[in-house]
């Protein structure tokens, strides 16, 4: 399913929220909301975003429209 949002800073997540009933904030700044299931399980779901600098263990990133921007070499196995 591909959603998109309105807000720059939190791109498809006001989508996610209004589809779910129970969320959980858990990673806003990164992109990140968790979806709580019926059971508890918690499924974390996290919008596209690209390194916009980086040194190797830490990223600086910015949020992206597709999975293509999306995806490092390497990031996606096939």
């Amino acid at each position: 399913m591909r959603v998109t949002g309105t807000s720059p800073h939190r791109p498809g997540l006001e989508k996610i929220e209004e589809l779910f009933k129970r969320t959980v904030p858990i990673g806003i700044e990164h992109g990140t909301v968790g979806v709580l299931a019926r059971d508890g399980t918690l499924f974390e779901v996290t919008t596209f975003r690209r390194d916009v600098e980086t040194d190797g263990r830490h990223a600086v990133v910015t949020f992206a429209d597709t999975i293509e921007e999306d995806r490092a070499p390497g990031e996606i196995s096939r």
